[in-house]
């Protein structure tokens, strides 16, 4: 992406999106990366690579990082009931939890300010698509939005 990026769009802003872990150890092909905690340690590592490597090149263009393994890895050690709701079935994929837990870091990195606080009003046409998925209630919302918030608050400064 550097040669096209350097052509195309110098201007551009990279945002790196960190992925989370797996909910569940040795799926996927992933027994090699280790539980949850040594699989988020990893991606945090592999993306601050990226970004490096694209800042050599890019010049003054920094590119930038949305930490959403990190938010997930919050809720990880904070809250175990709803950090189990971030993921979809598969124990890979995420819900419409993780989904806006992504949207709120995603949000926060691209615009360096908080996003609006959650409204259920958001997800009514998502509904439509997902309606075997539970979606997040006014609490669980709130609790995704302050672990968003606090992870980006944090990471902000490196």
């Amino acid at each position: 992406y550097i040669p096209l990026l350097k052509e195309k769009q110098p201007q551009a802003t990279v945002v790196l999106i960190q992925t989370k872990a797996y909910r569940v150890p040795n799926i996927k092909g992933s027994k090699d990366l280790g539980d949850f905690d040594e699989y988020t340690e990893k991606l945090t590592q592999g993306i601050k690579l990226y970004k490096e490597k694209l800042d050599e090149h890019l010049g003054h263009n920094k590119a930038l990082i949305a930490p959403v393994g990190l938010a997930f890895s919050e809720l990880h050690k904070t809250n175990q009931e709803l950090w189990k709701k971030l993921y979809f079935l598969d124990n890979f994929h995420p819900s419409p939890y993780g989904s806006l837990l992504q949207a709120f870091v995603v949000f926060w990195t691209i615009t360096g300010e908080a996003p609006p606080t959650y409204n259920m009003d958001w997800w009514n046409e998502a509904k439509s698509i997902f309606y075997s998925s539970k979606f997040p209630n006014e609490q669980d919302g709130q609790l995704l939005y302050d672990a968003a918030m606090k992870v980006c608050k944090s990471t902000s400064q490196e």
